[in-house]
């Protein structure tokens, strides 16, 4: 049992890329909304496709963004992706139904995600 559920927007991170980025954060939420919405629709192609590799690299790129971002729901979900992924590609196993479940949990965070962010824009 989880005992403690990660906040939607982790505000260490935000707090820390604001202080980074300045007064470019509001502009970088925004280019990360937008390739948000690019990469999740290459996962659903990689899915319907059951190509791994397409998967596996927008997943990894979502696990990056969002992390530093301070969403790290989103990130994690997104790692879990990415390994079942390069776990798949290692042992040739096809868990494409488990790919599945995973995609829905993390549209699910980024659906949460989404108003938490535009926020900061």
């Amino acid at each position: 049992i989880m005992t403690q559920q990660l906040e939607i927007i982790n505000m260490n991170a935000v707090n820390t890329a604001r202080d980074l980025m300045g007064d470019r954060f509001p502009v970088m939420i925004k280019y990360f909304l937008e390739d948000l919405q690019m990469y999740m629709e290459e996962i659903a192609r990689g899915l319907k496709e059951q190509n791994t590799q397409v998967i596996v690299s927008s997943a990894h790129t979502i696990k990056s963004s969002a992390k530093q971002l301070g969403v790290d729901r989103v990130s994690d979900i997104a790692k879990q992706i990415e390994s079942l992924c390069r776990e798949m590609i290692d042992t040739n196993k096809q868990e494409f139904l488990g790919l599945e479940e995973l995609n829905s949990k993390l549209k699910n965070e980024v659906i949460l995600a989404i108003p938490e962010l535009n926020k900061f824009c």
